[in-house]
Order: structure tokens, then sequence, then C-alpha cells
């Protein structure tokens, strides 16, 4: 089934990986941004949205039918804010956000001891991005009505495609790595396929040649 996703922070590095998955599978997008786009690609509608104002991301919603949160850097909060709660309101209710290994404190907490030891000595360089996509989490936890997916990933690269796994109970660690092209394949897969949901997820490359 082909269907309309908005994708909220499309012109990152992840953004233009979704849009591609999309359209392969025959879905529309409409990419939204902070500042104006030049893409006329067929499938994709460019918009601008003010992440402040509900009407703003209201106009981005129109006639879609998921939407993906992949936004980046440090002022996020409240845009994600903002966007469940236009969502809550307004819908669509099928929305997946990426944030980064060990945002959900939950799934920190079952990492082997030797992992938390070194997780734990990561946050020290990267307590303030942990800090922001963790509080991400809380938010989108704290939802009603969504069927929401908190996306995991760990360090991401450009590498091709390989047979990654993904799950509640995949052990991924500092040390993981997973191409932008796995990442978007899991996500766009996971819109139409419903197999998750309310949770996050980590997700991990596979290490095979």
């Amino acid at each position: 089934m082909n269907i309309q996703i908005t994708i909220f922070g499309a012109t990152g590095s992840i953004g233009p990986f979704l849009i591609d998955k999309a359209l392969d599978l025959g879905h529309t997008i409409i990419s939204a941004s902070r500042k104006p786009q030049n893409d006329t690609t067929d499938g994709v509608k460019s918009i601008v949205v003010d992440y402040g104002d509900t009407e703003s991301i209201k106009k981005a919603l129109v006639g879609s039918d998921a939407v993906i949160i992949a936004l980046g850097g440090s002022n996020i909060l409240e845009p994600t804010k903002n966007i469940l709660h236009t969502l809550e309101t307004y819908g669509p209710k099928k929305v997946e956000m990426i944030t980064g290994f060990g945002s959900d404190k939950k799934l920190r907490k079952e990492l082997p001891l030797s992992q938390q030891v070194m997780f734990n000595a990561m946050k020290v360089t990267f307590s303030a991005v942990l800090k922001v996509m963790s509080q991400q989490v809380e938010i989108i936890r704290n939802t009603n009505g969504l069927d929401w997916l908190n996306v995991q990933p760990p360090w991401l690269t450009y590498d091709e495609k390989t047979d990654y796994r993904y799950g509640v109970d995949i052990k991924s660690t500092v040390n993981s790595k997973l191409s932008r092209l796995d990442l978007a394949d899991f996500m766009i897969t996971q819109l139409s396929q419903n197999e998750l949901g309310k949770k996050s997820v980590n997700i991990v490359g596979s290490t095979k040649k």
C-alpha cells in the first residue's frame, strides 16, 4: 500500500536516505524543513515549517498517513513536543522518531555491565546530546493515542546496506555501527508492516562483508 509520509528534518544527514527508500517503494513525501528547499524530485513536496507554530506544522501534515521525526542538533525538544502535540490533536497517529543508542533509559539498563561502564565513560563527552535524546523519548512515551516507535541507531555510516538486526532485545553496543541505508530501509518498511509500536528498538548493522 502506497502512503504519504511527512518527514520533519528531511534535509539532515538521514533525510535523503529516507526519501529515496520511500520513493523506491512507491510512497510520496512531504519534505519539511526550517529552510526553503530546491528539491524538484517527483513524488516529493518540499515545505517550510515553523516548529513554533501549530498551523505551520498542520500544513506539513495535510494528506499524510505517517510521520517521521528526524530532527538533528540540540534545539529539538520544543519542535518535538509541538509536532507530537499536533499529531495527538489532528493526526496522523503513526509516527516514528530517530534518537540514538542509549536514549531510552530502560534499554540502557539492560546493557551488559562492561558496556554500561563504557557507555558511562562516553557520557562525559556526549552528555548534552544524550540528555536531549532521553528527553525526546520521555516526551513521546507520554503522548496519548499515537502509534509511535523510537528508533535507536548506533554510530551511523555511509556504507552499503547490510542484513541488519533490530528489536527490543537486540544488544547494540558503544562500538556498533549502522549504515544510513539500513536505517532508512528499516524505518520506511516498518511504517507499513505494523510489526512494532509504542516502544524503543535498537538496530545494528551486520558485521559480515
